[in-house]
């Protein structure tokens, strides 16, 4: 069933929201992300996301939030209705902020955003 949502989810997104964007400049990546948990350690964030392709194969090059240091690692490919669960430490360089925007950078195809609300 989660798999079917993702799917119903990821046929929106490519068959409706391009027409919404239907304007010149930078768009985002097809992508859907979901923070399954993010929790508080001293001056980190563990961070546990799911992204799910939505359009043709993405490659997830970084992870980023102001205030912490980047995640930049080997590219993860993300293909289309493909779950990838993302597992890393975003290390703040004071006590990380109540909540804050990930951007997950995907090259030059754009970059994605998602709020994150950690728990201690």
């Amino acid at each position: 069933m989660h798999r079917f949502l993702h799917l119903i989810v990821a046929l929106f997104m490519v068959l409706i929201a391009p027409a919404s964007q239907a304007h010149e400049g930078t768009h985002a990546p097809d992508v859907l992300a979901v923070v399954n948990s993010a929790t508080v350690m001293g001056q980190d964030v563990a961070l546990s996301l799911t992204v799910t392709g939505a359009g043709g194969p993405l490659a997830l090059t970084s992870l980023s939030a102001v205030g912490a240091q980047p995640i930049v690692f080997d590219p993860i490919t993300v293909n289309f209705a493909q779950d990838v669960t993302i597992e890393a430490v975003l290390q703040f360089s004071a006590p990380p902020p109540a909540s804050f925007t990930l951007v997950l950078d995907f090259g030059l195809v754009g970059q994605a955003t998602l709020n994150v609300v950690p728990k201690p």
